[in-house]
Formats: structure tokens, sequence, C-alpha cells
């Protein structure tokens, strides 16, 4: 088995990847690659920076996997754009499940996953490639998240819910029983979905009301 990666990405999200690989995984990340129009310095974490267009002649798919260590710009596009082409150049793409990460049984765990600490996900869930959940979510029953989607932290997925393609869920969102999310949709952080959402739908919360107080024992009171 392979276990050497070389991980695409040099910003937040790769620094948190190369942690949690270089903790609490079986991989030795070896160096980092992003496309060279990109590079500004020949390191990043203590390891050498390549140019994606040439990775292979130093790191070879045969010895080495990879892990795309981007976010959801642009709705995920992004990162299943560089997902297909480091595919197409013969790399496996591995997945990381945080230690602390509580599945029982044999959940269908694509490639690409990020799944971080303090997921639950029961047992009948489906989750599909290229997926980052961030950590302390509930992903339940019969739920089905499908390719190329990321989860923020906090959020209820709740039974027999289906996420489509390049979805973003903010933090602390919660769908209801059997909700359908189209794909490309964007739920905001603190959001309630209690009905379907089409393609292409935005749904946000309302923003909390800003109240000016001069009267600091009204806050004090509040406070108590």
């Amino acid at each position: 088995m392979i276990n050497k990666v070389v991980i695409f990405g040099t910003g937040d999200i790769a620094e948190e990847v190369f942690n949690y690989l270089t903790f609490d995984s079986k991989y030795d990340v070896v160096a980092f690659t992003i496309d060279k129009k990109f590079i500004k310095k020949k390191t990043f974490m203590n390891k050498p920076i390549i140019p994606f267009e040439n990775v292979k002649k130093k790191y070879p798919p045969k010895l080495f996997n990879m892990f795309i260590a981007v976010g959801y710009t642009n709705l995920n596009q992004l990162r299943f754009q560089k997902y297909n082409e480091a595919k197409k150049k013969g790399y496996e793409l591995i997945s990381y499940i945080s230690s602390k990460a509580s599945i029982v049984g044999n959940q269908k765990i694509g490639d690409n996953c990020l799944i971080l600490e303090n997921n639950s996900i029961q047992t009948t869930a489906k989750i599909g490639s290229n997926v980052f959940l961030w950590c302390n979510n509930l992903i339940g029953h019969h739920v089905v998240i499908k390719d190329n989607t990321y989860i923020a932290g906090g959020c209820v997925i709740s039974g027999s819910s289906i996420i489509n393609q390049y979805c973003f869920i903010g933090v602390n969102a919660t769908l209801t029983h059997g909700i359908k999310i189209g794909k490309s949709c964007c739920v905001g952080a603190n959001t309630l979905i209690n009905k379907n959402l089409k393609s292409k739908t935005l749904s946000i919360a309302n923003s909390a009301k800003e109240i000016k107080i001069n009267n600091l024992d009204l806050i004090n009171s509040i406070l108590k």
C-alpha cells in the first residue's frame, strides 16, 4: 500500500490537511503542489512545493498518492477540476477520516473526502467522492451526500435527506427529515431548511438584529 502523499494546495485548508495527516493517519506528506503560476515560495510546512504541471516527474503516481486540499471556491468546482486533473495524471486520491469521527459499519465513502473529528455518520448514510465534512456534524440515517459537496461545522443533516453535487452547507445549518437539496445550492450559516430546495438556490437565515445600547446595566441584566 502506498502511504506517501502529495497535497494539492498551499492555503489554510492544505495546512489543516497536512496536520491531520501527520498527527492522525498512516500517511506521510512528502510535498505540496499547485499550478506553477501561483508558486511564490519554494516550501510550505517545511516541505517542497512542486509545479502541478511537472509533479509526475518527481512524484510518480505509481509511488505516491495525492489529496486535493481546496475549499468550496465556486461551489466546489475548483476542487473538482483539480480532482479530475489529478486523476488524469494517474494519481489515486486518498480520503482522510478522523480517528475521532463516529462511524459504525461500512458506510460507502468516496475518494478525496475529508471527514474531521466528531462527525457522527450513521450506518446507512452514503458519502460521495470529494466531499468535505468539517467537524461536529450529524449525518443521519439513509442520508445521501453526493460528490463535490462541502458541509461546514455543526450541521445537522436529518435522516433520509439528499444533498446533490456542488453544494455548500454553512455552519450550524439544519436540514429536517427527508429534505432534498438540488445541485449547486448554497445554504447559509444557522439556516433551517424544512422544505426541498431546487437546484441553484441560495437560502440564508435572517441576520441577528443589532440594537445600540448605551445603558450597560441592561447588558449586565441579560448576562446574569
